[in-house]
Order: C-alpha cells, then sequence, then structure tokens
C-alpha cells in the first residue's frame, strides 16, 4: 500500500501542474495577438479596384468569347449535308435562323427564333472585330434581316441556305451584311465608382 501512494501522489501532482498552467498560457498567446486593424478605402483606392477588376473580367471574357466561339463552329460542322426546309429548327432539316438557333442551344445560349429578332438581340460589331461563332447578317436596304449565317472566319460563313440546297460552308457573297455579337458576360461599374467616374473635370474652375 505505500508503494501504491508514493507512485500516485507525483502523477497527481504532474496532472494538476498541466491543468493549472494551460489557462495561464492560452491566456498569454490571446493577449499578445495582431489585432486586425479596419481598411478604408479612399475614392482613387477604389477606382484602382475596379479597374484591376475589369482588367481580369475583360480578360476571363476574351478567353471564353474565344472558347465558346469555337465550339459554336465545331457544333455547327456536325450538321455539314442537312436539308433545307422552310420552318425547319431540327436537326431533319433547318432554315437559316432555325439552324442557328439549333446551334447555339446546343451550346447552352439562348437565341430568339427568326433571323431579324436574332439580329435585334444582339450585340452590332464592326468586321474587323469578326470571330468565329458571330453571325452574320444579311439585310435589306431598310435594315430588316432576311438572311443569316454563323461566321467561321476569312470571310465564310456556316449556313442553311435555301431550299433544295444543303449545310454548306460559303464564301459572303455580299457587301450588305451586319456582323453581330451574343454577348453573355456584362460588368457592372460599382455606384460609388459610377458617381465619381461622372463627375466633370475641372481645373481652375473651368470644366474641361
Amino acid at each position: 500500500m505505500r508503494i501504491k501512494t508514493l507512485v500516485l501522489i507525483p502523477v497527481i501532482a504532474v496532472l494538476t501542474t498541466c491543468v493549472v498552467s494551460l489557462p495561464i498560457a492560452q491566456n498569454h498567446t490571446s493577449a499578445n495577438a495582431p489585432q486586425k486593424s479596419k481598411v478604408i478605402l479612399t475614392p482613387e483606392d477604389e477606382i484602382n479596384r475596379y479597374l484591376i477588376e475589369r482588367s481580369r473580367v475583360i480578360a476571363s471574357r476574351s478567353f471564353k468569347r474565344d472558347y465558346i466561339g469555337k465550339q459554336i463552329v465545331d457544333t455547327a460542322r456536325d450538321y455539314f449535308g442537312v436539308p433545307y426546309c422552310r420552318g425547319g429548327e431540327s436537326s431533319r432539316c433547318f432554315d437559316c435562323s432555325g439552324f442557328i438557333q439549333y446551334v447555339f442551344d446546343k451550346n447552352g445560349i439562348e437565341v430568339p427564333r427568326t433571323a431579324d429578332q436574332q439580329l435585334e438581340s444582339m450585340t452590332i460589331i464592326p468586321e474587323s472585330e469578326a470571330q468565329q461563332g458571330d453571325l452574320v447578317f444579311f439585310v435589306y436596304s431598310n435594315g430588316y434581316a432576311h438572311h443569316a449565317g454563323i461566321y467561321v472566319g476569312n470571310n465564310t460563313i456556316l449556313h442553311s441556305p435555301r431550299p433544295g440546297e444543303r449545310v454548306r460552308l460559303e464564301e459572303i457573297w455580299s457587301t450588305r451584311v451586319i456582323f453581330a455579337r451574343q454577348e453573355s458576360m456584362l460588368i457592372k461599374v460599382p455606384h460609388s465608382v459610377e458617381a465619381i467616374l461622372e463627375e466633370p473635370k475641372t481645373e481652375d474652375g473651368i470644366g474641361y
């Protein structure tokens, strides 16, 4: 019995010391922990942050634009030789706008049904900026779109031409065309930045 008593007393003493010392160590650590300081952004900081974010979005959008454009053209190529039919909007037969709607839908992009509606829903771009996957609209003198095709590059389109024809690659044959792009990504300017950017610039009290 004496041996057991001699062994237990040191063990209990050690455990007691550990338990008591733990809160002291924790309190010491928390007291010396660095405090987070609140960051206050100036109008100039916010503008710079917005411009940096915008450049990232534009770069991301450009990459996505190229990727989706290639996917659209690749999808359109899968339907080479499908015959034209008026009102056609399935892989059995297409009219020009039905072909476009079908191909875009395969890539998760919704567009209206007719060529003129498609033109109205999109952003017109200069011919020099046209990339694969953009659309080319053939228009009358009043601007009404009567035909459309998917731009491939090098002045060529994939389209479903007319009755008796089939989906094919063809060079753009007219100068009365409009190039347009489906925009699915936009960046919103923060209100605080928008207000600063819209402030009139002045120097010595004179607007310029």
